[in-house]
């Protein structure tokens, strides 16, 4: 069954004949309504009279609130009279409530997503208190994917076909973006599934859920094909497009590499819309960075969690995710479980009805409930809940806060990198989108080392041991961090690992006889290895960490001093004294200054997040960028009580810090100074620093 669009024009005509030319009609008025008005008094002196003028009779009295419900025969100018009245604080027409029980959906006992927040469900959304008061009426959301197919018995009730855009197809002749994938069409359920339905639409029989915005209207634009795949070009233009449109809410469930064309679209439609993208389901149980679009500054990056408020062991994380929503665990085959079969327990999965594809359906092509998972599900639950919101709210920054700040908090204490501020929580932002919201908590923070190991954390960097006691065998020449945040390792010059809070040993170069010291080391992008290097170059790879190449066997100019990995861990980069930098894997060489005539050596660099740019540092603090990274200011020209020994950018690359060997703190842009040893006396010199944990909003 097709939704039918009814639409409503009032035409009115004032014809006035004679002299005095035309004469505006007084508007109609509604016919009398009986009914009840609450009065509240400022002064009770004059009640009766009050009352009487309304032609009212008091049924009772709330006397604590100087309130009395009186019945009427005609509300509107009962309301009217009492509100013309200087000792009247208000009146109102007796309204009306609605238990905010669970909806009567057939199969909604099934969807714990939705349902109230428990100690066993901490993964919920925690819609069922708001339906069906609040179902994001008049709030227009955009569906990126790959379309949204008609016909079901329960679809949302909604969809805007007059404003359906296909850029997969654009010769078809026909806008329609029906889906022929599946996973558009399941994402369009959970946003805004039709709701209150115990058999689905009409008299249809059968299974039927439920939405969490079913009021909202539904705009597919389809960029994804059959196979969910689509280029970066039509995804920016599907967001642009969605942007013009009208779109308030703006859902990409769908991820790739970075693109400087599709992070500017975003940020573009952020203007007028909330963006909402999935994080990324590359994780495998361990740390995967953000994909992009989430990953760009201006979205609201969503990550997936299960059923117990554990993240969902395929979701991608990392400083980008602003916060986790109901994702349930991927099925062994990654796609869809049909109910009938499976999964084995339901909070395994996110219930909609789809479109099934596959050729073991009936033909090939058939509608049906599965349960599916990702973090395509949670940012669905998130843009759902953005819609809800923006139906009481219309303004896009509040109910961005009441979002963020009402999240239930997950993990460690405050926002982290695998939950950013929690799990959304929609009953609480709404009590709260009708203020003014607090902005979402944040968390940041910074560690510096010794080298004889001594840890100094400022912020929220959480000290978790060092070496500062031990004897060392060399001293540490570096640090590196955890993709969680909760632990650290440090290198010493003979490639010595030490591990502290959550990294793990995998290697090290402590009992081999090396051709020359190790000055630094990298972890891989799952944190699952690192590698190590030497001032000749020379690469020593552990765990998962791949050999990409190395300088051990060229005769260099200066001696290396540093090394970056790019985001992903399949390529890195190393960076001589002179600035010469010798790019290997994936990691693309964007220039040096190794032909240039440098004030100061060279100590260190690091990647911009994109891995498309890379910074550069001198001992005097000079600055030195290419790629995409921004230069936001330097030291370079300030005469320095000790030399600059490393630097440490944030989040989203909008700052960065330096730090000196006496400890030092030089912040630029973003990066807001949290502390330094400057002032004290150090047993041992300072030799590099990290971002421990940089958690927060309107850096984009």
């Amino acid at each position: 069954m097709r939704t039918r669009y009814v639409v409503s024009m009032v035409v009115a005509a004032a014809i006035a004949l004679g002299a005095g030319g035309p004469v505006a009609a007084e508007a109609p008025r509604s016919p009398a309504r009986a009914g009840r008005v609450l009065v509240t008094f400022r002064d009770r002196a004059d009640v009766r009279a009050a009352h009487a003028a309304a032609k009212a009779r008091v049924q009772r009295r709330l006397a604590s609130i100087a309130t009395d419900v009186v019945e009427v025969n005609d509300v509107e100018r009962a309301v009217a009279a009492y509100e013309g009245r200087a000792d009247v604080v208000s009146a109102e027409a007796d309204g009306v409530v609605h238990a905010l029980g669970a909806p009567p959906d057939g199969t909604y006992p099934k969807q714990w997503n939705l349902q109230p927040v428990s100690p066993s469900n901490q993964g919920t959304l925690n819609w069922e208190p708001v339906f069906p008061a609040r179902q994001g009426a008049g709030v227009l959301v955009a569906v990126v994917d790959t379309g949204i197919r008609r016909g079901g018995t329960d679809e949302p009730g909604l969809i805007r076909a007059d404003l359906a855009k296909d850029y997969v197809n654009p010769t078809s002749g026909a806008n329609v973006a029906d889906d022929d994938n599946g996973h558009g069409t399941h994402i369009a359920g959970t946003i805004a599934q039709r709701t209150g339905n115990p058999m689905g639409i009409g008299t249809v029989s059968g299974p039927s859920v439920a939405g969490v915005a079913p009021a909202a209207s539904l705009m597919p634009v389809k960029v994804l094909d059959r196979f969910g795949a689509g280029s970066v070009s039509n995804t920016a233009a599907g967001v642009l497009y969605a942007a013009a449109q009208g779109a308030k809410v703006i859902n990409l469930s769908l991820g790739g590499d970075y693109s400087p064309t599709l992070c500017t679209a975003v940020a573009k439609a952020a203007e007028t819309a909330l963006v909402v993208a999935a994080s990324g389901n590359e994780a495998e149980g361990g740390f995967v960075p953000v994909s992009y679009p989430a990953a760009c500054p201006a979205a609201i990056g969503i990550g997936a969690v299960r059923y117990d408020g554990s993240r969902a062991p395929y979701s991608n994380a990392g400083c980008e995710v602003a916060a986790v929503a109901p994702g349930g665990d991927l099925s062994p085959t990654g796609r869809l479980f049909d109910p009938r079969v499976g999964p084995p327990d339901p909070k395994e999965g996110i219930l909609q009805e789809t479109y099934d594809f596959s050729p073991a359906s009936a033909g090939g092509q058939r509608f049906g409930f599965f349960y599916d998972s990702g973090t395509s599900m949670a940012a669905a639950h998130a843009a759902g809940a953005a819609a809800v919101l923006l139906g009481i709210n219309s303004d896009i920054v509040t109910v961005r806060r009441a979002l963020l700040s009402n999240a239930r908090d997950l993990g460690r204490p405050g926002p982290d990198d695998e939950f950013g501020a929690g799990a959304l929580d929609l009953a609480a932002a709404v009590s709260a989108v009708g203020s003014n919201p607090p902005p979402p908590r944040e968390t940041l923070g910074y560690w510096m080392v010794a080298t004889d190991g001594g840890i100094f954390a400022f912020g929220d960097a959480a000290f978790l041991g060092s070496t500062g006691a031990l004897r060392l065998n060399s001293p540490i020449v570096g640090m590196a961090r955890t993709p969680t945040g909760l632990g650290y390792w440090l290198v010493a010059a003979d490639g010595g690992i030490f591990t502290f809070g959550d990294a793990g040993f995998f290697g090290s170069t402590g009992a081999i006889r090396l051709n020359k010291p190790i000055v630094g080391m990298t972890p891989s992008g799952t944190g699952q290895g690192y590698w190590l290097v030497a001032t000749d170059g020379g690469i020593f790879a552990f765990g998962d960490a791949h050999f990409a190449g190395s300088t051990g066997g060229l005769s260099l100019k200066s001696p290396v001093v540093g090394m970056a990995a790019d985001r992903t861990g399949s390529g890195y980069w190393l960076v001589a004294a002179d600035g010469g930098i010798f790019a290997f894997g994936d990691a693309p060489f964007l220039g040096s200054t190794g032909a240039l005539k440098l004030n100061a050596p060279i100590v260190g660099m690091a990647a911009t997040p994109t891995s498309a740019g890379y910074w550069m540092v001198a001992t005097d603090g000079g600055i030195f960028t290419f790629g995409d990274a921004a230069f936001l200011g330097s030291t370079g020209a300030i005469s320095l009580n000790k030399p600059i020994v490393g630097m440490a950018p944030t989040c989203y690359g909008k700052g960065y810090w330096l730090v000196a060997s006496d400890g030092g703190v030089f912040s630029f842009g973003a990066a807001p100074f949290l502390g330094s040893t400057g002032g004290i006396v150090l047993n041992r010199p300072v030799v590099g620093m990290q971002l421990a944990i940089d958690h927060r909003s309107g850096q984009g």
